[in-house]
């Protein structure tokens, strides 16, 4: 399987993401699972397995209703993964799969901006860019997935 199931799995999702707790939700995200692990499958590449394996969770998170985490509920201790590789502020890549743990959090009205202290890294995100205020907002715990 290449990394195209992937892509057609995140295009199956996304549709569920717009339906948000419906009947209708829960079969778009049912068949991004079939996609990402169908049946008889056997996996031979360790990492394919463990991407596909982490976008299922986030998938079922989903599906038995994960708590909505924004940025602006971090609190220190919290720890997360990444489910969406993205770019922050400065540039700096972070990456799907990832697991961080919070530290602390600054906010700055006049862009908007986010500073997020991990233990492993600073992210800078910023409310003016588009993009950063749907990774703020963390729709459907697409880029930050609260791990227990």
């Amino acid at each position: 399987m290449s990394n195209d199931d992937l892509e057609d799995a995140w295009e199956a999702e996304r549709p569920g993401d717009a339906a948000q707790a419906t009947q209708a939700a829960a079969a778009h995200y049912r068949e991004a699972q079939r996609l990402l692990l169908p049946v008889g499958m056997v996996w031979t590449s360790r990492e394919s397995y463990d991407s596909r394996m982490q976008a299922f969770e986030r998938v079922q998170q989903k599906i038995y209703g994960a708590p909505h985490l924004t940025v602006w509920d971090f609190s220190p201790g919290l720890v997360v993964r990444v489910g969406r590789t993205f770019l922050d502020f400065d540039g700096q890549e972070i990456r799907a799969g990832a697991v961080l743990h919070f530290l602390e959090k600054s906010y700055f009205p006049y862009d908007g901006g986010h500073t997020l202290r991990f233990v492993e890294k600073t992210v800078h995100l910023a409310g003016i860019s588009d993009e950063h205020e749907r990774i703020i907002e963390n729709a459907g715990n697409a880029w930050f997935q609260q791990i227990p």
